[in-house]
């Protein structure tokens, strides 16, 4: 305040105003009056001697403040909006200011209340008009600076990755540009054997991802990553389980989840080399190159090799395929749908893969049967079958289906919340030719099975 009144007004009034305000015993009211007549007798004086006729007084950037306090702050200038030649223009996000007066005084404050408060201190309001933006032609202009291709479809692109991401607020698609201008020097001295308009997509594709979704970029830069991962983001049905094995089992708030799967499909379009919709090999080891150049703006990114041995990756690759093959076996059943681990944890390898399918029953409960390929060695594969309930409590699905709803030999383990679990009801050698018809034999019996008790019960 001192600063602020010392160069607005003068030194004598910044004065009154740090003796005001050394502390003390003070009778606060009626030093609030007082300041107040000085600082209308300071700008008075002020405009005598510069000859002028007002004292204009911005107040910006009011919505950095956490919301209670930027209410706060337009308390304390409501004393001095009525000073007479005296102009005070002030910068705030309507937003923050009815989220603070929410703080201050009870989340069942109206927005008529709130709209009053502001009212009231606001004699004249100004909306800035963003929906009149041309963010289109400023994305084409920075686009043509940097030297990447402006064609209509690129722009659209680059367009739609900046709103999917993190919108179009100035400030930030400056700082995206800059950074991306900072990695385009990096990559463009690095990076061998990609195509020039590939490589620019790609890596704003990547600075979107870094700056608006940490997480996501961490796993991305920290994780050797297949097809699957992304095909999962881009459905609202796959991508729940999908960001909570990536954010490591934290709750993923539906606006992070609407957030992702909005932008994925413009994530994967920024990596085609083609015109189909699937992610390729080579479009994977693009993205791969230019990932390892992107940490050096990323506070948090490993900047080492990935984690994963590729041998585990191999092992998931045959997996995988023995997955799918099985669920083609498993048609007259239904439709058998993979799962595949994000990241390795305890008791799940990264290799480690399923088959699953649901569907309902009378009993209170959705059934799922689901079977899953482990690596035991290298040269044998173990096959579990889980069965589990969704939709229900353990204690209703294990009264229904009893201790061993199987009848095997192997005695399943029970989860409380409602599953069971067989354990290596069937080893194979990796190179087994008849390894599926294996699977699919065995999963068909446990399916009869569970059907049977189901009936038997008349569920």
């Amino acid at each position: 305040m001192k600063v602020a009144t010392d160069h607005a007004i003068g030194g004598e009034m910044a004065g009154t105003v740090g003796e005001i305000m050394d502390g003390g015993d003070s009778d606060y009211a009626s030093e609030i009056l007082e300041l107040k007549g000085k600082f209308q007798t300071a700008v008075n004086d002020k405009l005598d001697k510069e000859h002028r006729d007002r004292v204009v007084i911005f107040v910006d950037d009011l919505d950095r403040l956490q919301p209670l306090k930027a209410i706060e702050l337009l308390e304390v200038l409501k004393l001095f909006l009525d000073c007479e030649n005296c102009i005070f223009i002030l910068a705030v996000d309507y937003e923050v200011v009815t989220l603070g007066i929410k703080q201050k005084f009870g989340e069942d404050v109206s927005d008529v209340k709130g709209k009053s408060f502001f009212d009231k201190i606001i004699q004249l309001p100004f909306k800035m008009p963003v929906a009149q933006y041309d963010i289109r032609k400023y994305v084409k202009d920075m686009m043509n600076r940097m030297d990447i291709p402006t064609d209509d479809k690129n722009v659209q692109l680059f367009t739609n990755l900046i709103h999917a991401s993190m919108g179009f607020n100035p400030r930030s698609m400056k700082r995206l540009f800059n950074t991306y201008e900072l990695l385009d020097i990096i990559t463009k001295a690095t990076v061998r054997g990609i195509d020039e308009a590939v490589r620019k997509r790609i890596l704003f594709a990547i600075i979107c991802t870094q700056m608006s979704f940490e997480e996501l970029y961490l796993y991305l830069t920290s994780t050797r990553i297949d097809a699957d991962t992304f095909t999962a983001l881009r459905s609202q049905d796959t991508a729940q389980e999908a960001l909570s094995e990536i954010y490591a089992n934290t709750d993923v708030s539906e606006e992070l989840l609407h957030k992702i799967v909005l932008f994925m499909p413009y994530f994967i379009d920024a990596l085609q080399i083609d015109e189909d919709d699937n992610l390729s090999e080579i479009e994977l080891e693009n993205l791969k190159v230019i990932l390892k150049c992107s940490v050096v703006t990323s506070v948090n990114a490993n900047s080492g090799e990935e984690n994963n041995e590729s041998l585990e990756w191999e092992y998931r690759d045959r997996n995988k395929k023995l997955v799918k093959e099985t669920a083609e076996l498993l048609k007259s059943i239904g439709t058998f749908s993979a799962w595949m681990p994000r990241k390795a944890r305890d008791g799940v390898k990264i290799s480690d893969i399923s088959g699953y399918y649901k569907w309902n029953t009378d009993a209170g409960f959705d059934c799922i049967l689901e079977y899953y390929l482990s690596r035991i060695d290298d040269f044998t594969i173990g096959v579990h079958i889980y069965i589990s309930q969704e939709n229900s409590n353990g204690q209703v699905f294990f009264d229904t289906l009893g201790d061993n709803p199987l009848k095997l030999s192997i005695k399943p383990v029970k989860v409380e919340w409602g599953r069971y679990i067989y354990r290596n009801v069937l080893r194979f050698n990796d190179d087994d030719p008849n390894s599926t018809e294996q699977i699919a034999s065995i999963v068909k019996n446990a399916y009869e099975s569970l059907k049977s008790i189901l009936n038997g019960k008349n569920i």
